[in-house]
């Protein structure tokens, strides 16, 4: 265990390119290829981050680490990335973080959002949030004929766009030349709803539109990105941006035309989606916390994980009982108030 834990070396982040292949070989999803790591450094990142590497030729792990506080660092995080960006081979995280604290000089490291399924879950960690996703079995007419309540009420939907003769229609877009074209679509219904009121929409010219198209242009060159406009007759009413690399389709954007939200669009493309794909499919990812939304399409659900280790085991002690000590403090306080 020491010996693994004793090989990290860091790298400005730029090296990433020079250690592509052997990110690549440990990198479980498209969404934290070498490709999708250098767009998010590329539009996202601050100057702070560093490239961290356990092992030479055939490197145990690799990480972009950034520091929160002092002597504090972590891997980093930025919110468009739904799993933490490490990737390693096939062993408990905790094995691995002695090393990379003794490299950084640091008193404790996090490694943010591991998905279980991808990576062991050992004693150090601890829960983050519960994620849905769809395990791909039997025909779409078998899975779909489960759905109960939602069935019901796309179908009702349906049958109100028949009823005003709108008929629907889904467009797959997977040609890098064409797909940064559905991103601008994206931007402009995401740009005319709620979310451009609070400042947090995909827009073409804010860094979140500039990486949505980077990513999805070298992705699709990759055979890894999919982008779908949906219409209600000549109407853009939805888009959706996904990944997908063998048999495993992460959504990672979806938005509609907030003017029809009464009929569903989005609801309607996805099921559309999943129809058109499921043959080609093992399992579906929505990641991000799950919602009511999620457990209509499945029941699948499963926790992420953070893990943290320190560099002295008595540090770990102490952050456990500091918010005890907090708690005995603001006890004090009041009481003292009380009595004066």
């Amino acid at each position: 265990m020491a010996s693994r834990s004793g090989q990290w070396k860091l790298y400005p982040v730029e090296m990433l390119a020079r250690f592509a292949s052997g990110w690549d070989e440990l990198a479980p999803s498209p969404i934290v290829s070498s490709v999708a790591v250098q767009t998010m450094l590329e539009h996202l990142g601050d100057g702070r981050q560093m490239l961290a590497v356990c092992g030479d030729e055939k490197p145990l792990a690799m990480a972009i680490v950034t520091p929160r506080l002092w002597r504090i660092w972590e891997t980093w995080q930025p919110a468009q990335a739904p799993i933490g960006l490490w990737v390693q081979k096939p062993m408990p995280v905790e094995e691995l973080l002695p090393g990379l604290i003794r490299a950084l000089g640091c008193l404790s490291f996090g490694v943010l959002q591991q998905d279980p399924d991808i990576s062991v879950r050992g004693g150090g960690a601890s829960d983050y949030v519960d994620t849905a996703r769809i395990v791909v079995s039997g025909s779409f007419d078998e899975y779909w004929h489960q759905r109960g309540k939602l069935r019901t009420n796309l179908q009702s939907q349906r049958r109100k766009l028949e009823m005003a003769g709108i008929a629907t229609r889904l467009e797959l877009v997977e040609d890098p030349a064409l797909i940064g074209a559905v991103v601008d679509d994206y931007a402009r219904l995401e740009s005319a709803g709620w979310k451009a009121q609070e400042g947090t929409a995909i827009a073409r010219d804010n860094a979140q539109g500039r990486f949505y198209r980077s990513l999805m242009e070298r992705l699709a060159a990759r055979s890894e990105a999919l982008a779908f406009r949906y219409f209600f007759g000549d109407k853009l009413v939805a888009c959706d941006m996904c990944l997908l690399r063998e048999g495993t389709l992460i959504g990672l954007k979806t938005t509609y035309d907030e003017s029809v939200r009464s009929l569903s669009p989005g609801s309607l493309m996805r099921q559309e989606i999943f129809r058109k794909l499921w043959g080609r499919l093992r399992r579906i990812e929505f990641y991000g916390r799950v919602m009511d939304w999620h457990l209509r399409w499945t029941r699948d659900v499963r926790t992420m994980y953070h893990v943290t280790a320190f560099r002295w085991h008595w540090l770990k002690s102490a952050r456990s009982a500091l918010p005890l000590i907090q708690s005995f403090h603001r006890q004090s306080h009041n009481g003292q108030s009380r009595i004066s």
